[in-house]
C-alpha cells in the first residue's frame, strides 16, 4: 500500500516526467550490503525510472520526499557509441563527441521523442546527458584521475 502511495505522490508531481512514459517502479528495501548484509530497522524505499537512451535526464529527480530516486538507462547505445563488447575507458566510452554526433544526425528524433518540436542541439545535449557542461568536467575529471592513477 505505502508503494503505490508513494508512486501515486510522485507521478503527481512528475506530470511531465510521465509523460514520456518511464517504467517507474517503488521498492521496499530491507536489507543492506554496506557493511555486510543485515536487515534494516525498518524498511527504505527508493523509486527506479527506467528509461530507454533518448530521454530528458533533466525530468528525473535524484530524491523524492527524502526518497532516493534512480535513473536507470536500458536498452541499446546509439551507433555513435561503441559495442557492449568493447573495452573503453568511460571518459572515452560516454566521451561528450559521442553525444555531439548522435544529437547532430539525430534531433530531429530526439524533438519527436521528448515532444519537443523546438529543441535546440544545446538543450538536447542537456536533456540526454543531464547536464552538458558537468557531463564534460565528469568525462575531464575521470580521465585526470585515470591519469594520476587514482582510478
Amino acid at each position: 500500500m505505502i508503494k503505490q502511495q508513494i508512486l501515486a505522490a510522485f507521478q503527481a508531481a512528475q506530470p511531465r516526467l510521465f509523460e514520456l512514459n518511464p517504467d517507474v517502479s517503488v521498492w521496499e528495501i530491507i536489507e543492506s550490503s554496506e557493511d555486510g548484509w543485515k536487515e534494516l530497522e525498518k524498511p527504505v524505499y527508493q523509486i527506479d525510472v527506467k528509461h530507454p537512451f533518448i530521454f530528458d535526464l533533466r525530468l528525473i529527480p535524484t530524491e523524492f520526499n527524502g526518497i532516493r530516486v534512480k535513473n536507470i538507462w536500458i536498452g541499446e547505445f546509439p551507433e555513435e557509441f561503441p559495442s557492449s563488447n568493447d573495452s573503453l575507458p568511460l571518459e572515452q566510452w560516454y566521451s561528450p563527441e559521442r553525444y555531439r554526433k548522435f544529437v547532430a544526425r539525430n534531433l530531429n528524433l530526439i524533438a519527436e521523442t521528448l515532444d519537443r518540436p523546438d529543441i535546440s542541439d544545446v538543450e538536447a545535449l542537456d536533456a540526454l546527458t543531464g547536464d552538458f557542461r558537468k557531463h564534460v568536467e565528469w568525462c575531464e575529471s575521470i580521465k585526470k584521475s585515470r591519469n594520476e592513477g587514482i582510478v
